[in-house]
């Protein structure tokens, strides 16, 4: 069996990395948050999420970072700790910018990564994903990038110059705005990136520079993108932090410096100024370099663009650079008259010169996007990027992975609160986590896929019923496994629409996993009005049963296993109207096959007493209700199953 996939490194632009304050424990941060957001507080949980309880140790790329926004000063004190060069101080990356909440009915989404990554997965390819600490200089970034290609691809184990890699084991390389500068130094003056170099395909990357860099450094642009949560809860927070701190801690990052244009960009007096002048006063203050300096290191690494054919013919690399335009872009800037100069030869970052700069041969390959469409932030996620980036992975006949095994309760439940780590607290609280198997052998669902009309993901063809979207997620779970997923329909939509996440089987597979979750929160003030309508269990039995007939009757194993997204608690048992719901399912199965006795299990940590004015326990005689419709019952950790002679006792569950 084949077993070699094209390998593929993928490389953010700038900001397009999680930072976190590893000098802040998570406990202090809560606190931290708490003290910054005052009031503020309630109106993110009202609005269905909050800062504090999602990471708020993030200086960056997570909702958790939002309280730095009522503390400017704090969060320019820790982000600007290290030398900004090639020492991180107490910041450490951790992953990509990926955003995904919904703050009241609207979901705020920040994925510029996650379609372009799924396609690649979807396609069969070893992926390595390199966030890096975009506050440092380039070439401190490209040593990272070394470190985890030796680490995942060659065993940790240093590769000497002159050595030869398979054709088979040569990467592509995928970076994104400053992350094709980081590729190309690593590329361009290591021995090890020349040796498993294939291909480089840089998307949106000012390899020239791009003159909207100055106007942030000097001040009269600003850098960070509006704040995507002030519609939300106030429209005084439009503005994502203070101009003051924004200039400051760029004028703090290296990185920032190297993205200054290598030529002639700002006028005075009618005459184009040279770039050296231009950047006459410009300072590293923490390292006390020049912007020339600081550029001109950087510079030493690249091969000049007049030499890059020649250098990629010797070497046997191809380059592809894709350039977005037809967006008011940045191209020059006039000293005199404080004007800007703008053009529509861009992606809205950086100039199309920039991105491409004149050339084009056998191994230089330039092409340019389709005018409009998304741009400079957002490129990859664009279907045409995505297609041309499929389009240049290595060819041959289809790659055959073997079947990953089946994922265990335990990763399904860690991805799951993965997936969930923005929602409201409240939700999850009980997970249950459904396994379901065919009698006949064959896969329970049709995984063929098709493109999502409109966006650069795949969806399921054919889906099942009972879908919110067949449109098909992707997370990266403990041990680097890739999990697809698709959103179920909840059964109260109007509190919540979606009640769980169907896992996408291996498309041979005779499994399905289902993860459900309690969607609303418990009624403690009228026991008239509380409903088990919104609980995990009924979120699965519903998803059942809205199957067709001949499906249903094909089931042969229905194991649900009740855990949390809570870490403090371990899984409550069914309350009394949801074992009603599971027994009378159980017995409309075994009907519907004819008498044929599945294998049922149900399992949980803790037996549920529920809130007194609720009304919702576990009692004996439930338990028996479950038993005499065919569920076989165990408990996975040290509190045993309830039964006849013992009515458990507790409280807690929504």
């Amino acid at each position: 069996m084949v077993t070699t996939r094209p390998r593929v490194v993928l490389l953010p632009g700038t900001l397009g990395s999680v930072l976190i304050d590893t000098s802040l424990t998570a406990e202090q941060a809560k606190k931290l948050c708490r003290r910054h957001l005052g009031s503020r507080e309630w109106a993110f949980r009202a609005a269905g999420v909050n800062p504090c309880d999602q990471r708020p140790e993030a200086l960056w790329g997570t909702v958790g970072m939002v309280h730095w926004l009522y503390a400017a000063d704090d969060w320019q004190r820790r982000i600007t700790s290290g030398n900004g060069r090639d020492v991180p101080g107490a910041v450490r990356v951790d992953g990509l910018l990926d955003i995904d909440v919904r703050i009241g009915r609207k979901r705020v989404e920040v994925r510029p990564y996650a379609a372009l990554l799924s396609a690649l997965r979807l396609a069969g390819a070893d992926v390595l994903v390199v966030p890096y600490d975009w506050r440092l200089s380039n070439r401190q970034s490209a040593h990272r990038l070394q470190r985890m290609i030796l680490d995942k691809w060659f065993g940790g184990r240093y590769v000497a110059p002159g050595s030869t890699v398979p054709e088979a084991q040569r990467i592509t390389f995928i970076g994104h705005s400053m992350g094709g500068l980081v590729a190309r130094f690593f590329l361009e003056s290591a021995h090890l990136g020349r040796a498993v170099a294939r291909q480089l395909i840089t998307i949106g990357t000012p390899h020239l520079g791009a003159p909207e860099a100055y106007l942030h450094l000097i001040g009269r642009t600003l850098p960070f993108p509006e704040n995507p949560f002030y519609r939300e809860v106030s429209e005084a927070q439009a503005q994502f932090l203070p101009a003051k701190t924004q200039t400051a801690v760029l004028r703090f990052m290296s990185s920032a410096f190297e993205l200054l244009p290598v030529y002639d960009f700002v006028t005075a007096r009618g005459a184009k100024e040279p770039f050296a002048q231009t950047y006459q006063g410009q300072v590293h203050a923490p390292t006390n370099r020049t912007a020339m300096q600081v550029i001109g290191e950087l510079r030493q690494g690249l091969t000049e663009e007049r030499r890059l054919d020649e250098w990629l013919r010797k070497y046997g690399i191809d380059y592809h650079l894709v350039a977005g335009t037809g967006f008011p872009t940045v191209l020059g800037y006039d000293r005199i008259t404080d004007k800007i100069i703008t053009g529509y030869a861009g992606d809205g970052t950086v100039p199309l010169t920039s991105a491409h700069p004149p050339g084009g041969t056998d191994r230089l390959h330039v092409h340019t996007l389709k005018p409009g469409g998304l741009g400079h932030q957002r490129l990859c996620q664009r279907a045409d990027v995505v297609a041309y980036c499929l389009k240049q992975l290595p060819g041959g006949r289809p790659v055959r992975v073997a079947a990953a095994p089946p994922a265990s309760t335990d990763e399904l439940v860690a991805v799951s609160r993965q997936i969930m780590r923005s929602m409201a607290a409240h939700r999850g609280v009980v997970l249950s986590v459904t396994k379901l198997a065919s009698r006949d052998g064959k896969p329970l669902i049709d995984t063929t896929t098709e493109p999502s009309p409109g966006t650069p993901r795949r969806r399921l063809k054919n889906p099942p019923k009972h879908l919110s979207s067949p449109e098909i997620h992707e997370v990266t779970g403990p041990g680097g496994r890739i999990f697809r997923y698709v959103w179920m329909l909840s059964n109260e939509r109007a509190a919540f629409p979606v009640g769980g996440m169907l896992f996408v089987p291996d498309p041979a597979s005779r499994e399905l996993d289902l993860v459900t979750f309690n969607v609303g929160q418990l009624e403690t003030n009228n026991r008239a009005r509380c409903g088990n309508a919104h609980h995990a269990e009924t979120q699965a039995e519903r998803w059942v049963r809205e199957q067709p007939l001949p499906w249903r009757i094909r089931l042969d194993c229905v194991h649900i296993a009740n855990r949390s997204r809570r870490t403090t608690l371990k899984g409550y048992s069914p309350c009394n109207p949801c074992c009603v719901d599971l027994a009378g399912l159980l017995t409309d199965l075994r009907r519907e096959q004819g008498g044929r006795r599945l294998d049922a299990r149900i399992s949980w940590c803790t037996p549920y007493q529920g809130n007194r004015i609720c009304g919702h326990p576990t009692d004996a005689v439930n338990v028996r209700r479950l038993e005499a419709a065919g569920w076989t019952l165990s408990s996975t950790c040290t509190t045993a199953v309830p039964s006849a002679q013992r009515t458990p006792v507790l409280a807690g569950k929504p």
